[in-house]
């Protein structure tokens, strides 16, 4: 199923029917919106590719037989398959797009995946302790999103973990040590700067010894400077009123029109206002 290069805005709410389906090719989109759970349901997926990472080529010379190609990027690095190696190739690329929400826990179903990268993203939230299941797993990419918590120790369990990273994110707590963990430096955990523990420069996870976790931190991207808005809006306006007259300026005929809108509009309230005070006056009279 190819539908790449296309301006898709949503991930589709199921796959439910597409239990059989090997490759599906979604790059070059524009999805929006949280991951559907019901990925679980791609058992025989053999490959899932976004944002410009698939490309499937057919040998143009009929006495030979098809052969497909993709180029998948898992850890941290762009991998070329073609074919029968491809056959093995396993992974889930929804990186570089604006998919919100949280992550499926669903997702721990695709144990025979070996590829799985959520970067660059605005998902929130936990990570799933479900991860886990993926025993086949050898990259994960969680970097570059808005996911809170701790890291789950449950991940410790993936003995095939080459490559991992949640860099970037608003992550807490000490930094999983045991098995594959023990090999990751700190450019995994970068920017969290509330997670503690090697390989981290705050090495101790003592509260002490921790900075203070806050509302305010945890919601310093969503802050707003007030000072700054408050200028801008005025800069704004005066902008707006110096083009009005120098609009009116450079055009006489819109400049009559204006000033007579003006002095119509002057006109209106006086007399409203008037009006309107001659009634009181009636009304406060007959009640005395």
């Amino acid at each position: 199923l190819d539908l790449h290069q296309n301006k898709l805005g949503m991930l589709p709410s199921c796959f439910r029917g597409l239990t059989a389906l090997m490759q599906l090719d979604l790059s070059q989109n524009q999805f929006t919106g949280g991951i559907p759970p019901c990925l679980q349901n791609l058992t025989n997926l053999q490959k899932v590719v976004q944002n410009l990472k698939l490309d499937s080529k057919v040998d143009e010379d009929t006495s030979s037989t098809s052969e497909n190609r993709a180029d998948f990027t898992a850890k941290g690095t762009v991998y070329s398959y073609s074919g029968t190696v491809l056959s093995y190739m396993s992974g889930l690329d929804l990186s570089c797009n604006r998919l919100t929400g949280k992550i499926p826990l669903e997702l721990g179903n695709l144990s025979n995946l070996h590829a799985l990268n959520l970067s660059h993203n605005d998902l929130w939230g936990s990570i799933p302790a479900s991860l886990s299941k993926m025993k086949q797993i050898e990259s994960l990419d969680l970097s570059y999103n808005s996911l809170t918590g701790h890291i789950p120790t449950e991940l410790v369990v993936l003995t095939a973990l080459e490559v991992f990273s949640v860099a970037h994110n608003r992550l807490s707590g000490e930094v999983p040590s045991k098995a594959q963990f023990a090999t990751f430096d700190a450019g995994s955990y970068e920017g969290n700067r509330f997670l503690c523990g090697p390989p981290l420069a705050n090495k101790s996870c003592t509260p002490s010894e921790l900075p203070s976790i806050n509302a305010s931190a945890l919601e310093e991207d969503e802050w707003i400077d007030m000072e700054a808005f408050y200028m801008s809006f005025a800069g704004s306006c005066a902008t707006m009123f110096v083009c009005v007259l120098a609009l009116l300026w450079i055009n006489p005929h819109w400049s009559r029109v204006w000033f007579h809108l003006v002095e119509t509009f002057a006109l209106s309230c006086y007399y409203f206002i008037e009006d309107t005070f001659r009634r009181l006056t009636r009304v406060m009279r007959n009640v005395q």
